[in-house]
Order: C-alpha cells, then sequence, then structure tokens
C-alpha cells in the first residue's frame, strides 16, 4: 500500500511544560474531561466514580485525548480494567480514580476504594502516547526517516481512494487537502509559467474567489507534479509538502482537523483556506530564512 495513504501521527506542540491535549475517560459513552488542554505538568486529578450494575466485580475504563466533545474523534491513550470491586448495589459503590501526569508526559493511574484500598487495576490496549493523535487517510510519519526515492509526483487523488471508500467519504474530499496547497501556490507565483497558461482561466477564476483551490485542482487532473511548480516552487514543496519528509499534513491536521478522525472531513471553503494560508505564510517565511 502507498505510504501516503496511511495514517497520519500528528504531534502537538504546544509551550513546554503543558499538556497539548486535553486527557478525558469514557464510561459507557459518557466522555468526561479530567484535564484540559493547556494544563500545566506535573499534574494530579481525582475523579469519583461508581458501579454501574449489582455486584460489579470489575470496571472498564477508556482513557482518551483529544479536542472535541465527541467521543470517536479523540484519540485512545489506553484501555484499563479495575478489578477486585466490593460488592455492591449499582450506584453506590464510590471508586477514586487518580490520573497522574509527569512533567514528560507520562501517564500514572490508580483506583482506590473509600476506605483508601488500592484496587488492582491493569492497562490493556494501549494507544498512542500523550501529545500525539493518530488521523487516518494520509501519510505514516513513522517513514520519514527513510524516505522513498522522489518519483516526481507530490500528491494524487488516487492515493486516497482505498481509505475514502473504506471510511465512506465522498470521493470529492480527496482533492481538498492539496487543493487548498495549490490555491496558496497560485497566490505566490509559486507555479510553473507552463501551468499558469495551460489553467489560466480557472486560476482567474480562483484569484476572484469563484473557483475553490480545490476546484481548480480537480481540473488539473488531481495530481501536484513538479513540473507543475517553478524552481522555488519545488523546493519548498520537497521541504515542506513532500509527505514522508514535510510538516504540510500536521499543519493541516492541527489547524484544520484537530477534532476529527481523518482529515477528509475538512470543508472546502474560504474560511478554512485563510486559517491555513497564516500557518503556510509562517513555514515559508521561515524556510525561506533558513536556506
Amino acid at each position: 500500500m502507498d505510504n501516503r495513504q496511511l495514517p497520519l501521527v500528528v504531534n502537538y506542540d504546544i509551550e513546554e511544560g503543558r499538556l497539548p491535549l486535553s486527557i478525558k475517560i469514557a464510561l459507557g459513552e459518557q466522555l468526561v474531561e479530567i484535564i484540559g488542554a493547556g494544563t500545566k505538568v506535573p499534574v494530579e486529578k481525582t475523579v469519583e466514580i461508581s458501579n454501574a450494575v449489582d455486584d460489579q466485580e470489575s470496571l472498564t475504563i477508556f482513557v482518551m485525548q483529544g479536542l472535541s466533545s465527541r467521543r470517536e474523534a479523540n484519540a485512545p491513550v489506553g484501555k484499563y480494567v479495575i478489578t477486585g470491586l466490593d460488592k455492591a448495589p449499582a450506584g453506590t459503590l464510590s471508586i477514586s480514580l487518580r490520573i497522574l501526569v509527569t512533567a514528560s508526559l507520562g501517564i500514572k493511574i490508580s483506583a482506590s476504594a473509600a476506605s483508601g484500598d488500592e484496587y488492582p487495576i491493569e492497562l490493556e490496549d494501549p494507544g498512542k502516547p500523550l501529545g500525539q493523535k493518530a488521523i487516518t487517510g494520509l501519510s505514516e510519519e513513522a517513514d520519514r526517516d527513510a524516505p522513498d526515492e522522489f518519483d516526481g509526483v507530490y500528491d494524487d487523488v488516487k492515493f486516497h481512494q482505498s481509505a475514502l471508500e473504506q471510511e465512506e467519504i465522498p470521493a470529492e474530499q480527496a482533492y481538498v487537502h492539496t487543493g487548498m496547497f495549490v490555491t496558496w501556490l497560485y497566490v505566490n507565483n509559486l507555479l510553473s509559467d507552463s501551468t499558469s497558461e495551460q489553467f489560466k482561466n480557472e486560476l482567474a477564476s480562483l484569484a476572484e474567489r469563484n473557483l475553490s483551490g480545490p476546484q481548480v485542482y480537480k481540473s488539473m487532473g488531481g495530481q501536484l507534479s513538479d513540473t507543475m511548480l517553478n524552481e522555488v516552487g519545488n523546493a519548498f514543496c520537497r521541504f515542506y509538502f513532500d509527505f514522508q519528509i514535510g510538516k504540510y499534513l500536521e499543519d493541516y491536521a492541527i489547524v484544520l482537523a484537530p477534532e476529527r478522525e481523518t482529515m477528509f472531513g475538512v470543508e472546502d471553503n474560504w474560511e478554512n483556506y485563510d486559517k491555513l494560508s497564516e500557518e503556510i505564510d509562517l513555514r515559508f517565511r521561515d524556510w525561506q530564512t533558513k536556506k
């Protein structure tokens, strides 16, 4: 499978010494935020929970991280099983669940009875470390240390067809993430002369915002290659947009999809483009300074 259609692992970078993503627990369908994003670490929080049924012997807790109020848009940290519960009618057994986040973003969880006695608790199905969230559909960070030889194609909608089909997402969404970048390339005069001439009518409509970047990208065939960019455009694209070594997809996820499990859900609108373009502008200025 082409690595450009695998999950993207995004690292959320914020001020050092603070928690990047909120920590939440899921009990059934209920999602409760325990520690908010941006909280200084180390930090310890305690939440009181209870048994759901009569004489319950064990209780399963799902610890998650993310920025959304929707359970499915948060990333699992781990599944914890508390055992050895005292027999009691439903809702009458008080359990203190303590969550400790260390300065290095390690997480420790313990559970105790009202008497102070510790209940056995076991971690099952470990998830992503704190500060990391997997967003499906585009790339795999693990390949970045050993990038494949560049074949001249930065992106192609064909790379994402299977992911879209599996997630039952409209095919048009495959044009959005690169289409927005094409808009930025055009605005900053980084397309090649031949591309600008070939698609001059579409690009004129783009300049007037009568067509969106993804719509223009679709008219270009849904493929972004090195022949479509000028020298500076290619140099920056290799540095920033390349899915194996660049940071574009991470920025795209953080700016436009922090509450989503897939970046293919981002809407094609000018408000989203304007937010994203500010981040690309910063990356471009930083690249120009360093190079």
